[in-house]
């Protein structure tokens, strides 16, 4: 490589160029003696622009790259460097950086098209005059710096649009992925737009219902009191706030939802409608009634309990079953004479399944001697909560329970009534919204990464395979299976563009890369339901060598989650495309976790893939991205 020659006649070399008054600041290159005398003159002068001479190009273009020149003023013809070389080069730096060309050929048409084809827009002959250079300076300054004006202003608005655009469909997804029923109405409270949640809620589809007013399925008892609140809150311009409101479903069912909404208004300040949402709270309102009635109605329990719609059953002092009602035969299947004279053991999945429901067999202890305690203290007598039980045919089943001391005129205990509500659908559906909840999550940080939907497919089977196979509690695979998407949810807090390169990153963009581990910690970290998401999302580039990041921990330090997050993510990463690779095969892919053993993965969680190495080719080739394409993954 040839070295540009030291520059040896310069002025203020040392210095970064000062606007004077507002001025341009101009960049000289030649090597004209008599033209530095010119501008070195100029420089003393007031109401003049600055001028910084060199007759080395490589200088020139060194103060051009510092952010020292508004205008650049070259000569054609140089030993060291062309100026049509220079004026190419500052084009890529700068493409909007105005040059002026100097030539003693001005007129000669070759010269002319040559300027022309590397950029230059202005060019003077030789001799030059100084008003008709400073004419030229100031007509390309004003020039430039109209058509930066002009694009900072075109990118301003490019950069609002996709935020507005970015912003709606974020709306749109969350709308479309709620099991809530969210809506907008006009001014004469008509539909306009209905999220899919209304087919939960009353079964209608959303198509079925625009256009037709918000009063439209109210029940008839409520409808007069439901439009005039909803009347008082639009003259108020006031939300609306939990209002309870009765409706007509599909089915002819009544359907109980809380009601909260907003007021529209347009750019004059007139109403134009409603923006709200509905939750279905038919299921709390029933249950809370049964549970109020039931409380009513203990002292007449023994008459009407055969009938009643909760199980419910009675135990002596030693827990044996003295009553159970139709009900309970129905909820767990067995007869009166398969359950009397047991014990409600029969009913408890034992500590085995609460270790797969993620509750330790401390935390089970410490649940039934809690159960006992409350019913034991006359100053409470009873105890409520949800638990897991199971029914004669091996089905968990999720209750809300309430087992309470039947008491005598004494206030001693002589018995215990249980009343075991079934809440599984309701339980499986909260879970099912909490997973939709966290899927909307990833899909939110992969918006704004080159990942795929099957991508975060893929590392949610790969992660429940490894479960699987080392025999971990279901709780657990089912934790990992959920948050194994949100792995990479810290990098939202990374700027596109590193986030998007479409090349490898340098060494300073990849150690911001490397902080999303920490930025995706930092929004999981504190929230119990999400403690393994923020173990998976903190330690999954960690290495068993410690040589990982952030924390550098080695070995079985590393979470369990976290170093079979790190083994699928690498496997997945070599066979998928990246904007600077082609996918791997899968034999060449194993062969580097195979290489990896021990060094950067987990020696044994290694050997599990490689023994079983198929089933997770087989989740890859079936999820594949659509535009994968295999490579031997060499020369990448």
């Amino acid at each position: 490589m040839t070295m540009p020659p030291e520059n040896t006649n310069s002025t203020d070399s040392e210095n970064p160029a000062e606007q004077k008054n507002g001025m341009p600041r101009v960049i000289v290159i030649d090597d004209n003696q008599a033209l530095r005398l010119l501008f070195e003159g100029l420089n003393d002068l007031d109401g003049y622009p600055s001028f910084r001479f060199t007759n080395n190009p490589f200088e020139g273009l060194d103060w051009i790259r510092a952010g020292m020149a508004d205008v650049v003023i070259t000569d054609i013809d140089m030993p060291q460097m062309s100026g049509l070389d220079v004026t190419r080069t500052v084009f890529k730096f700068d493409p909007l950086l105005p040059v002026i060309a100097l030539t003693g050929m001005a007129h000669d048409p070759t010269v002319e098209a040559n300027c022309l084809e590397a950029g230059v827009r202005y060019f003077l002959a030789k001799p030059v005059r100084h008003q008709q250079l400073l004419s030229a300076i100031h007509a390309v300054y004003r020039h430039a710096a109209h058509v930066r004006t002009q694009r900072n202003d075109l990118n301003a608005l490019r950069i609002a649009q996709a935020a507005l655009k970015q912003s709606e469909k974020r709306f749109r997804d969350v709308a479309g992925c709620s099991a809530d029923w969210i809506w907008e109405t006009d001014s004469e409270m008509c539909y306009t737009f209905l999220s899919k949640g209304i087919t939960q809620v009353l079964g209608y589809l959303p198509e079925e219902m625009a256009g037709h007013s918000i009063y439209e399925n109210m029940i008839s008892r409520t409808q007069d009191g439901a439009i005039q609140e909803h009347q008082q809150k639009i003259e108020d311009r006031k939300q609306l706030r939990d209002i309870v409101v009765w409706s007509i479903g599909k089915d002819n069912r009544a359907v109980c939802t809380r009601r909260n909404g907003v007021p529209m208004y347009d750019d004059k300040g007139e109403f134009c409608g409603y923006r709200g949402i509905d939750r279905d709270i038919t299921e709390e309102i029933q249950l809370e009634e049964e549970a109020r009635a039931l409380y009513r109605e203990r002292e007449m329990f023994f008459q009407a309990s055969e009938h009643a719609p909760h199980a419910v059953v009675i135990t002596d002092l030693d827990a044996r079953i003295l009553y159970l009602n139709k009900s309970f035969e129905k909820l767990y299947g067995y007869t009166k004479e398969e359950g009397i004279g047991k014990t409600p053991r029969i009913l408890n999945p034992g500590i085995a399944a609460y270790r797969d429901l993620g509750i330790s067999e401390e935390e089970y202890h410490a649940l039934f001697s809690g159960v006992w305690k409350a019913i034991k203290d006359p100053k409470v007598g009873y105890w409520e909560g949800e638990m897991p039980n199971i029914a004669s045919d091996g089905k968990v089943i999720w209750v809300h329970l309430i087992i309470s001391g039947i008491r005598n005129a004494k206030g001693e205990i002589t018995a215990y009534m249980g009343m075991p509500i079934d809440i599984t659908e309701r339980h499986e559906t909260e879970m099912r919204i909490r997973v939709e909840c966290y899927q909307a999550l990833a899909e939110l940080a992969e918006a704004r990464d080159n990942e795929t939907g099957e991508h975060l497919k893929r590392m949610s089977l790969y992660v429940v395979q490894f479960g699987k196979l080392l025999n971990l509690p279901q709780k657990e695979i089912s934790d990992m299976e959920i948050f194994a998407p949100l792995h990479d949810i810290g990098k939202v807090g990374i700027s596109d563009s590193i986030l998007l390169a479409p090349r490898r990153l340098s060494d300073e963009e990849f150690v911001i890369m490397k902080t999303h581990t920490t930025i995706g910690h930092e929004i999981l970290a504190g929230r119990p339901t999400m403690e393994i998401a923020a173990l998976m999302v903190r330690h999954h580039h960690e290495r068993w060598d410690g040589r990982g990041y952030p924390d550098g921990l080695k070995e079985t330090e590393i979470p369990l989650c976290a170093r079979i997050l790190a083994l699928c993510d690498v496997y997945d990463a070599l066979r998928s495309c990246r904007p600077y690779k082609k996918s791997w095969t899968h034999e060449k892919s194993i062969e580097v976790i195979r290489e990896g053993r021990g060094t950067h993965f987990d020696p044994e969680l290694a050997d599990l893939m490689l023994e079983n190495q198929e089933l997770f080719c087989s989740i890859f080739d079936k999820y594949a991205d659509p535009e994968a394409h295999e490579t031997d993954g060499t020369n990448q």
